[in-house]
């Protein structure tokens, strides 16, 4: 299969991703560049859980040229990083393409990101300290990897909600906490194996978090909920939910592993690794909260679109029928 072709089917078989709220670094470098690896990796059998874990490794082998003390280190650095994130993307495509998306590939996905960053924050720490002797250098690492964590969440949460709303027009979450947890039953019943097992319960405390630090939006969450209970969300809501929220992804992305990677990549450039742990800590965390904010009144306008439909879909009481054909 040609290059043209692989990608014209992977775009046709976007069915988890939606390009109108990609980050724009995905957009024209990362996923265009990872549908060259996938051509690659289709024939030869590879898996998308192995391409995750190689992506990992060499993310995490840039740590050996964080503090490189001429340019052509801190380039590979930089150029592992990347490398890492082409790998990223070119997992998806690749389990898109051999029709095995999953649960558990998701979950591996995501812990091969957090090993290869806690490596980073890691290495960033004990570089920092040796050089300097400054150990508040250790905890400001850890309040970074913390704060990475949550802004992960956060948008990995967003995007979630405008793909299952918007495009799949699904009332329930599959992957929302109390789903889980019947899965976690259901695993230790059947006993799949302590690694599965043990990322699943990962997963489960990874979507609690999310539920915890998007207070703005669970009432929004709760009202669709109730109001698709038993059918899949109407036209006329995905639509306006995508009008809504459309706009308030993409300012979330701005918490994505690409503003990471920037940021990152910049601070090595300039050798001033501290400087990314600061700008995570502080720049990125209160961006957070004024998002977490300005959620608010997105999610009080999609509630009232929820009560105007309702409204309109609400039987027309007998009396005011009877007056209506009263000449």
């Amino acid at each position: 299969m040609s290059l043209r072709g692989l990608r014209a089917e992977l775009e046709a078989r976007q069915v988890f991703k939606a390009w109108e709220i990609e980050e724009n670094l995905d957009r024209f470098f990362f996923r265009p560049v990872a549908v060259v690896f996938t051509a690659l990796f289709l024939p030869l059998g590879i898996t998308p859980n192995q391409v995750s874990v190689a992506g990992m490794l060499l993310g995490t082998a840039s740590i050996f040229f964080l503090f490189g003390p001429r340019l052509p280190a801190l380039l590979a650095a930089v150029a592992l990083l990347w490398l890492a994130e082409i790998l990223d993307a070119a997992d998806g495509q690749l389990a898109r393409m051999q029709q095995e998306p999953s649960r558990l590939g998701r979950i591996v996905d995501g812990v091969c990101s957090m090993l290869m960053y806690l490596a980073v924050y890691a290495a960033l720490a004990v570089g920092l300290v040796q050089r300097t002797g400054q150990w508040g250098y250790a905890v400001l690492a850890v309040a970074a990897t913390a704060s990475h964590s949550l802004q992960s969440a956060l948008y990995d949460f967003y995007r979630g909600e405008y793909i299952r709303i918007a495009k799949k027009r699904e009332a329930t979450d599959g992957d929302a906490p109390e789903a889980l947890a019947r899965a976690q039953r259901i695993g230790r019943a059947r006993a799949p194996g302590l690694g599965p097992r043990m990322m699943l319960a990962l997963y489960r405390h990874y979507a609690q978090r999310q539920v915890w630090t998007t207070p703005t939006y669970q009432p929004l969450l709760r009202a669709v909920r109730a109001q698709f209970r038993t059918r899949p969300v109407s036209e006329r809501f995905a639509a306006a939910y995508a009008r809504h929220q459309r706009r308030m992804v993409r300012w979330w992305n701005h918490l994505g592993p690409n503003a990471h990677l920037l940021l990152l990549t910049g601070a090595i450039l300039v050798h001033r690794p501290a400087w990314y742990l600061w700008a995570n800590v502080l720049l990125l965390n209160l961006y957070a909260l004024a998002m977490t904010w300005a959620q608010r009144s997105t999610s009080d306008r999609l509630i009232q679109e929820l009560l105007l439909e309702e409204a309109a879909a609400r039987p027309e009481p007998e009396t005011r029928r009877v007056m209506a054909r009263v000449p």
